[in-house]
């Protein structure tokens, strides 16, 4: 049975070695990390086989952790899992230990960052909300748990069970979170609705 490696990431450079260059190596990996997930692929690739002349072979395959997760349990086979969050490396090590081989890595850092085309940022935001501010929705995206989570912290000290609500509004991604901002949105009836050409309602966006 073949065994995966399943990152939170370690170089990448360690899923294999050069006695498995004639291996194709499948990793999965979720699509926040992807494009940069690809570049060290590219570079991997490149750095072998101009160093030792051997070529390999990698396939992405580009899902949410979720979905992977349950790829792998109905059978799916990767060599590596670089995983969004923490949940479903843990869940596979624990649950189904004959699937996963050695231990889990941290492979990479990320961050939450504030954007606004409208409000200078610069110093963070505001200790008193007074304005729209949109995150991913923490009941999907990872990106909006971490928002939530500082939004509930001091000085805000906005319970989750709150959110959305009064100035905080959700979208169900990142992608569609910056959307709202970056095209423009009305807020009705406590619903975000996209309108076109200059931004109208959400001023602020948390996200990754």
């Amino acid at each position: 049975m073949k065994k995966l490696a399943v990152g939170l990431s370690a170089a990448f450079a360690v899923i294999c070695s050069p006695a498995h260059s004639a291996s194709t190596i499948k990793v999965a990996v979720a699509p926040t990390f992807a494009t940069a997930a690809n570049d060290i692929i590219g570079a991997f690739q490149s750095y072998y086989f101009t160093t030792y002349g051997l070529a390999y072979n990698v396939t992405v395959v580009v899902k949410g952790a979720q979905q992977i997760q349950a790829d792998i349990i109905a059978g799916s086979t990767y060599d590596l899992f670089l995983s969004s969050s923490v949940d479903q490396p843990y869940y596979l090590a624990n649950n189904y230990p004959a699937l996963v081989s050695g231990s889990l890595f941290n492979y990479a850092r990320d961050r939450v960052d504030l954007f606004s085309e409208t409000m200078d940022v610069t110093g963070g935001l505001p200790s008193t909300l007074t304005t729209n501010l949109v995150i991913p929705d923490p009941t999907k995206d990872d990106y909006g748990v971490a928002a939530a989570q500082i939004l509930g912290s001091s000085p805000w000290n906005i319970p989750e069970s709150s959110i959305p609500g009064g100035y905080v509004f959700t979208k169900p991604s990142v992608g569609s979170s910056f959307a709202a901002i970056d095209l423009g949105s009305l807020v009705t009836g406590g619903r975000i609705q996209q309108a076109g050409g200059a931004l109208a309602g959400l001023d602020l966006f948390i996200a990754a």
